[in-house]
């Protein structure tokens, strides 16, 4: 039997699970021998880019069960060459999916140790805060490692700058929306600008 521990993802295929292991050790009934190297098939299985953990233990009625944690998806990253998710562990996970996964979008001059050293905890910290994970679409950055937020609410290119002092910048944005942009509406500005210390330097839109 095959298990996944977090079903809500459809990355691991039980079916082809089984297959994999049919090839490994000839037919599924073989699986209750003894003989079976319960390492050797959870290397195996573990091998697949979306598994995280997977444990294999004979049950109480001498049957085997095969328990798979699938990754998380945190973030996509989409380069001129590249596209892959990243899960909370910085694990790299193909994109190529049958089930896409609503995560926020990276794009631009992205190396994949930027990724995992700047980006992931820039997006660690929009999880945890809820306003900001719904109210950012995706994120380009440019060649000097620089972030542009785009905002689902039209509005001009928000310039954050390094990826540094993330609580700061925000919550000037946050001061600047409630102030400004509800009353005036944010699609007026060409771009805000959050890289100055204590200000927001505006452009309106001509």
């Amino acid at each position: 039997m095959v298990v996944l521990k977090n079903p809500e993802f459809n990355f691991v295929d039980k079916k082809e699970v089984l297959r994999l292991l049919e090839q490994e050790i000839g037919t599924i009934k073989e699986i209750k021998q003894d003989s079976v190297n319960r390492n050797k098939i959870e290397e195996l299985i573990g091998k697949n880019p979306f598994v995280r953990e997977v444990q294999m233990f004979r049950t109480a009625n001498n049957n085997y069960r095969i328990e798979i944690l699938q990754r998380s998806p945190v973030l996509r990253v989409i380069t001129d060459s590249k596209s892959y998710y990243l899960d909370e562990e910085a694990a790299r996970m193909p994109t190529g999916v049958q089930y896409p996964v609503l995560v926020h979008i990276y794009k631009g001059n992205i190396t994949q140790d930027f990724a995992k050293k700047v980006l992931l905890p820039f997006q660690t910290y929009l999880d945890a805060h809820p306003f900001w994970s719904e109210m950012i679409d995706y994120v380009w950055v440019n060649s000097k490692e620089e972030l542009i937020l785009y905002l689902k609410v039209q509005s001009g290119e928000i310039y954050f700058g390094k990826a540094e002092e993330v609580e700061n910048k925000l919550e000037k944005l946050r001061v600047f929306i409630d102030k400004i942009g509800k009353h005036k509406g944010l699609d007026l500005y060409k771009s805000i600008d959050l890289r100055y210390d204590n200000q927001v330097v505006v452009k309106k839109r001509e």
